[in-house]
């Protein structure tokens, strides 16, 4: 798999669903606090590690059958991650040292919780813990990458039969989140989501490999494409728009036919997502979620000291600028971080499995 191909419009809706989760945390300051679209849009995260299942799923399935590339997977993952997320853990113990010098309170109260995220284990603490509520969208995809693997190892995603019985488990885990079946603990429900959403994209995968799937969608965007493309894009929108109470428990269902749809570079709306811009937007993806934090946590704590009511208008006023700061953050942080610590992490995986290919990370 090149890194070309790997290219589609699927890239820029992770990316559009990220700064979509960054903006989310801003406007819980702002004015439009109350809004049902602002808080339904934390469904995006969903969306985020669906597409993350998929691309893992089409990036490692086949190599990951022998279980002698797991370790080099595996490694990929941790390191994949860590350096910006350990650079965005400093950035927020300075700003948070700053906060207690000004104040004499922060957040960082508990060791354990900092241990906790340092260590990309906050998927099993109570989501409301921790210093970057959406750090948790990492954590999920890093465990839930290592599941896969194991299943792959498994077998479970190469017979038809397995992947049927992997579809079962996803949609008895979104029904009974959906119906509260049971009663599930804020953690429960956390790795319940998450593991849903993961499985499904990568189930969407194994879905399009089958030919009559394939060329059943061929058919529809070469005829209807754009008006296909329209419609998902609409019903999605309108989705997260309009979604209440436990209906947000089916959101790896909706972004999974949002993902088959634009898999293929065929109509007007998956040419434009095709575009260098919001292609751009897809690379900076996981920037995004790690960085934004960075400039929502000042603006809590003045809010928490100073009131909503004196701080509401000026910060919606400056969201623009938020969202122009988080872009230029996260391009930084990509050039000077991640890029860097990718090449270095290739160059080590090349001499520590000197016999397996590369693969996407």
């Amino acid at each position: 798999m090149t890194e070309r191909r790997a290219r589609e419009p699927l890239d820029a809706l992770r990316g559009i669903a990220a700064l979509g989760l960054a903006l989310g945390s801003w406007l819980m300051l702002t004015i439009w606090r109350d809004v049902q679209f602002i808080g339904n849009l934390h469904l995006l995260a969903d969306f985020v590690i669906v597409i993350a299942g998929f691309i893992v799923a089409r990036a490692h399935s086949e190599a990951l059958t022998d279980h002698r590339r797991i370790g080099r997977f595996a490694i990929s993952r941790i390191v994949r991650f860590a350096p910006l997320h350990v650079a965005g853990i400093a950035a927020f113990l300075l700003i948070d040292s700053i906060a207690r010098l000004i104040s004499g309170a922060g957040l960082l109260d508990d060791l354990a919780v900092f241990a906790a995220n340092l260590l990309f284990m906050q998927i099993f603490m109570h989501p409301d813990y921790g210093w970057n509520p959406l750090a948790w969208i990492v954590a999920a995809e890093l465990f839930m990458s290592v599941m896969f693997a194991f299943a792959c190892t498994a077998g479970a995603m190469a017979r038809r039969l397995s992947r049927l019985v992997l579809w079962g488990l996803v949609c008895a885990i979104i029904l009974v989140r959906m119906f509260d079946l049971v009663s599930l603990s804020p953690v429960a429900d956390l790795l319940l989501r998450m593991t849903a959403a993961f499985f499904a994209g990568a189930l969407v995968f194994g879905a399009i490999s089958s030919e009559r799937i394939s060329t059943g969608m061929k058919r529809l965007k070469k005829n209807y494409g754009g008006l296909v493309e329209a419609w998902v894009l609409l019903s999605t929108l309108g989705f997260v728009w309009m979604s209440t109470g436990n209906l947000g428990a089916v959101a790896p269902w909706v972004f999974a036919i949002c993902l088959i749809v634009f898999l293929r570079r065929k109509a007007a709306f998956a040419y434009f997502l095709s575009g260098p811009l919001l292609q751009r937007f897809g690379d900076l993806s996981y920037p995004i979620i790690m960085v934004h934090f960075v400039l929502v946590y000042p603006a809590a704590f003045l809010t928490l000291n100073y009131g909503f009511d004196l701080l509401a208008v000026p910060l919606t006023l400056l969201t623009p600028l938020y969202l122009l700061l988080v872009l230029a953050l996260s391009e930084l942080a990509v050039q000077f971080i991640e890029y860097p610590t990718r090449r270095a992490m290739w160059a080590w995986l090349d001499r520590a499995f000197p016999d397996q290919s590369r693969a996407s990370a």
